[in-house]
């Protein structure tokens, strides 16, 4: 039997609340989706399955996603690397980047494909794209 997560699990309801006691223009506000019960129980599955693959796939550098690695240890990489410089007078370039809604402007399609080449099976990547495909929401 072919499991299929209904329109309705997938519909979020979008709040929006202002950021500031008198917001005039979108980016006053902030936006929250509320999402059925049911598709945050199946997206705390997916993710985690896939949490035991994500110390393997990433780069040691990276710290979101990867169990045991908490953004503590990120902000102490990077002192620990200030230092060190201090200490050698090693020119240190330090990069920041803020990838915010990053995934929101990627293609999920591409996404889908990368987890194929990184290994996982085709019926958890289409459990996943089940998940995705035709979700709706309402302001």
């Amino acid at each position: 039997m072919e499991r299929k997560v209904s329109a309705q699990q997938k519909h979020g309801v979008i709040l929006c609340l202002p950021k500031s006691s008198d917001p005039t223009i979108p980016a006053d506000l902030r936006s929250i989706a509320l999402l059925n019960t049911d598709y945050k129980i199946m997206a705390r599955i997916i993710a985690y399955r896939l949490c035991p693959k994500m110390q393997e796939l990433l780069y040691p550098s990276q710290f979101c996603g990867v169990p045991g690695r908490k953004i503590f240890q990120a902000r102490a990489t990077v002192r620990e690397a200030i230092a060190q410089t201090v200490v050698t007078r090693v020119i240190l370039c330090v990069l920041s980047l803020d990838f915010q809604e990053a995934f929101d402007r990627i293609s999920h399609q591409y996404l889908f494909t990368i987890l194929r080449i990184c290994g996982f099976s085709d019926w958890f990547v289409e459990r996943i794209k089940s998940v995705y495909e035709e979700a709706s929401s309402s302001i």
